[in-house]
């Protein structure tokens, strides 16, 4: 278990790395939460939320 919550912890770092690399490319950092959220098939809600 320990091994898969480690995971997701990962995972959550890569998220939040992928939209701070990228504050220039949209008019917002919503806009960056949306597009990020889109690449990885995900709602934009949801990649918010994770």
């Amino acid at each position: 278990m320990k091994r898969a919550a480690s995971h997701a912890q990962e995972v959550a770092e890569w998220e939040l790395r992928m939209i701070a690399e990228r504050p220039n490319e949209h008019p917002s950092r919503w806009a960056t939460i949306q597009s990020v959220a889109q690449k990885l098939g995900m709602t934009a809600k949801l990649f918010a939320l994770g």
